[in-house]
C-alpha cells in the first residue's frame, strides 16, 4: 500500500477531540509528523467526501477517521466508513466505530477477544430482563448503552431497584406511542385482545457486575507504547468515579499498567482509552473503554507518561495530543507492515 493517509473531518471539519468535546485536534501539528515520515496526507469532510468529491471512491488508503456523539450523525458516518474499510486500512477498525459510546457492543467485542472482565448481561425489552432478574447476584450496575461517562448508570441493590432504574432507562416514545395506539384502536374498536401482551419498554442497556468497597478507578490512555493513568476517586456517598473530579496523577500498581498493556495488543489499535477498577485481591476488571473520539484530558494534564520494558518505567515530561496521535498511527501501521 503508498505512503498515502486520508483524515476525514466532520462537519467542523474537525478531527475530536481535544480537551473539550467542541475541540478538535491541531491537525496542522498532526499532518506535518505524518509528512515528515513520507507520508501524502489529504484532507475532507465527510459531506465533501460523499456529494462533493471528484473522486469515483477511495481505495488502497490508510483512512483516519473522527466519530461523533451525535447519535444520528455517527449513524451517517458509520455508514460512510462500512464502505471505505471495504477497500482501505481504515484507522482504527471498524469495531472500535462500533464500540464508540456504545456499552453493548463494547461488551460483545470484549467477549469476542477473550478479554476477562466484569460478569454482564445485554437487554433491550423489559420482558427479556424480567426473565433473568432472579439470577442476579445483588447489588448490580446498571448503564444506559449509549453515551460516555456516570450519565444514567445506577446501582440497584435488589430486585425492586433493578426494575425501577430500567424503567428509566427504557422509558421512551415507544413507551407513550404504545398507549396512545391503544386508545386510538380502542375508539375505533379495533384493539386486538393480544396487543397489551406487546412490549411497551425498550431501550438496551446492561447489566454488570458490582465491584464493592472500591475508593477510586483509573482511566489509562495508551498512544503506542507510552501509557497515561489517572486516579479517579469515587465521589462522596457514591460508586462512581467518572465524572467526580477528584483527580490525581499517580503511580498506579503494576498490575493495572499491565492489563491495560494485554488488552491493547488484543485489540491491535493505535490509541484506546480503558476505565479500570482493581480489587483488594489485585484483580483489575475492564469496565468500559473507548478507540475513538475520547476525552484526552489524562494525556494533556499528565506530568509523566509510562514504557513497558522488561519493567514499568515512569517518564517525566509533558505530552502534545496531536503529535501523540500521529505517532501513535505510525507505530501502528508499522506493525500492520511487519
Amino acid at each position: 500500500m503508498e505512503k498515502r493517509i486520508l483524515v476525514i473531518t466532520d462537519y467542523k471539519d474537525a478531527y475530536r477531540q481535544d480537551i473539550s468535546r467542541s475541540q478538535g485536534i491541531d491537525l496542522v501539528q498532526f499532518k506535518q509528523v505524518l509528512e515528515q515520515e513520507g507520508y501524502a496526507v489529504s484532507q475532507i469532510t465527510y459531506n465533501e467526501l460523499v456529494n462533493h468529491s471528484s473522486k469515483k471512491g477511495y481505495t488502497d488508503w490508510y483512512i483516519v477517521y473522527t466519530s461523533s456523539e451525535n447519535i444520528e450523525y455517527k449513524e451517517y458516518i458509520k455508514d460512510i466508513i462500512y464502505d471505505l474499510q471495504k477497500r482501505n486500512e481504515i484507522i482504527p477498525g471498524y469495531d472500535l466505530l462500533m464500540c464508540h459510546e456504545d456499552k453493548l457492543y463494547q461488551e460483545i467485542y470484549k467477549r469476542n477477544l477473550g478479554i476477562q472482565s466484569l460478569d454482564c448481561q445485554m437487554y433491550a425489552t423489559m420482558k427479556d430482563l424480567q426473565k433473568d432478574i432472579d439470577n442476579f447476584h445483588y447489588p448490580v450496575v446498571i448503564k444506559n448503552c449509549v453515551g460516555a461517562g456516570s450519565i444514567s448508570v445506577f446501582k440497584a441493590d435488589n430486585k425492586k431497584e433493578l426494575m425501577k432504574c430500567s424503567k428509566k432507562i427504557m422509558l421512551s416514545k415507544d413507551f407513550f406511542e404504545y398507549y396512545l395506539k391503544a386508545a386510538y384502536k380502542k375508539v375505533l374498536g379495533k384493539l386486538s385482545p393480544y396487543y397489551f401482551e406487546d412490549e411497551k419498554y425498550f431501550g438496551r442497556l446492561v447489566v454488570q457486575q458490582y465491584v464493592p468497597n472500591l475508593e477510586c478507578d483509573w482511566k489509562v490512555l495508551v498512544f503506542g507504547e507510552k501509557y497515561y493513568a489517572l486516579r479517579r476517586n469515587v465521589r462522596k456517598n457514591d460508586f462512581r468515579a467518572s465524572g467526580s473530579g477528584k483527580f490525581s496523577f499517580e503511580t498506579p500498581d503494576d498490575a493495572i499498567l499491565t492489563f491495560a498493556e494485554a488488552v491493547y495488543e488484543k485489540m491491535k489499535v493505535p490509541f484506546l482509552s480503558l476505565d479500570l477498577c482493581i480489587n483488594d485481591a489485585k484483580q483489575v476488571y475492564l469496565i468500559e473503554f473507548q478507540g475513538i473520539h475520547f476525552g484526552p484530558y489524562t494525556l494533556i494534564e499528565s506530568p509523566h507518561y509510562f514504557v513497558h520494558s522488561g519493567a514499568w518505567e515512569k517518564i517525566e515530561g509533558k505530552s502534545v495530543l496531536a503529535e501523540e496521535y500521529a505517532q501513535a498511527i505510525l507505530q501502528y501501521i508499522e506493525k500492520k507492515l511487519k
